[in-house]
């Protein structure tokens, strides 16, 4: 585990090598972050077992990304073997069975990263080739006092544009007043049944709204 602390906060980065039993599948590998403590309020972050100490990788905690997307040229390629961006080269766990991101997959090799640290900053790389593809993918991270920079550069090498779908995928603890984040350069909120802001400017869930549902909502003006 890597950690870039101070006075204020604690950032706990998985290491793509000697915590690869926390990886798995569904979440990129380079700039993991697992955890972050406040000096004060202890841990900010959670997920699905959070506090479990080993949570099952598909499920995650944290700060992580997702590039959702396995690289394929047809959609008969779904049940080969494939690349995940960030991830490495994934397979089904079970060959009878259909290929699904959460129940039958698995990892047969890890893509390589180069990591390098400098002070209270953190960059890893790796390069990915697969078929037509080829790519280079940056993940850094830097704390200043109470601010944590995630940046994620992707950098097509050959010829094929490369098709991806990126995302980050936070995890935020559930409190009594349902007070989810506040994210800078956000005014206002599409019309929809589960989110609103408050006077402070934080995302805030409806606890009316039936959330077995779930409620997906692009913030497509940021």
């Amino acid at each position: 585990m890597y950690i870039l602390n101070n006075s204020s906060l604690k950032v706990h980065i998985l290491d793509p090598l000697v915590d690869q039993a926390r990886l798995g599948w569904r979440f990129c590998g380079g700039g993991y972050i697992y955890q972050v403590e406040d000096a004060q309020y202890g841990p900010l972050l959670s997920g699905p077992e959070f506090p479990a100490t080993n949570p099952a990788v598909v499920n995650g905690q944290g700060l992580p990304e997702v590039f959702q997307f396995t690289l394929y040229y047809d959609e008969r390629e779904i049940e080969e073997k494939k690349l995940i961006i960030g991830v490495g080269l994934v397979d089904k766990r079970d060959p009878a069975k259909p290929y699904n991101l959460f129940t039958n997959a698995q990892v047969l090799s890890f893509c390589n990263w180069e990591v390098v640290q400098s002070g209270s900053h953190l960059r890893f790389e790796t390069t990915q080739s697969f078929k037509q593809w080829s790519f280079r993918l940056i993940r850094e991270v830097g704390l200043h006092e109470r601010s944590l920079q995630s940046t994620t550069t992707l950098q097509n090498l050959g010829e094929a544009p490369v098709p991806f779908r990126w995302f980050a995928h936070p995890f935020f603890p559930l409190s009594q007043d349902y007070r989810c984040c506040r994210v800078s350069g956000l005014a206002f909120l599409p019309e929809n049944p589960g989110f609103g802001l408050d006077k402070e400017g934080y995302i805030v869930m409806n606890a009316e709204h039936n959330w077995q549902e779930g409620c997906f909502l692009k913030f497509a003006h940021l």
